[in-house]
């Protein structure tokens, strides 16, 4: 199983440069690039029941990309449910503090100056209000504030699972 998994890994690897690239200068994402990285994540992950199978066996065979991904992927997820439970309990606060404080909670240990000083400014400058952002999100800021909580609870769940399995031993890298 591992050769396979080491094979769609680098696959994925590929089909996100390529996504990577095809990024035009005005943001735009063209949609066969990314569906071509989200089919190699599918053929990476769906090598296994479980993720935590496909990670063992990628550890045993002395690969690490996937190990990588699940680790980034699940940072995100980290940042995430953080940002959800800021802008949900101080309504009070500015989004972009509620996003920083976030940051700072979860993804900022990371990164080095420059990823720490470019999402500083990105944030500072680009973050619509509270009240734009839910109503770009829906009509009812209610509604949307309880879905955005409901999914934090989830990935919270997942997040559970995840951590720890990947502080063991025998899968850090």
């Amino acid at each position: 199983m591992s050769a396979p998994v080491s094979n769609q890994v680098g696959n994925l690897g590929q089909s996100v440069a390529v996504l990577d690239a095809s990024v035009s200068p005005d943001g735009q994402i063209g949609s066969p690039q990314f569906l071509d990285a989200v089919n190699s994540l599918l053929l990476v992950f769906g090598q296994a029941a479980y993720i935590q199978t496909l990670i063992q066996a990628e550890r045993a065979s002395g690969q690490h990309e996937a190990t990588e991904a699940l680790l980034w992927l699940t940072r995100g997820l980290e940042f995430y449910v953080a940002s959800v439970r800021r802008i949900a309990n101080n309504t009070s606060e500015k989004l972009s503090d509620s996003i920083m404080s976030a940051y700072k909670d979860t993804l900022k240990k990371h990164h080095g100056f420059v990823a720490k000083t470019a999402i500083k400014v990105a944030v500072s400058k680009t973050c619509p209000t509270r009240d734009a952002l839910l109503r770009k999100l829906g009509q009812d800021p209610t509604m949307i504030v309880n879905a955005l909580q409901a999914s934090a609870t989830s990935f919270e769940r997942v997040l559970h699972v995840l951590a720890p399995f990947l502080a063991r031993s025998d899968i850090k890298f």
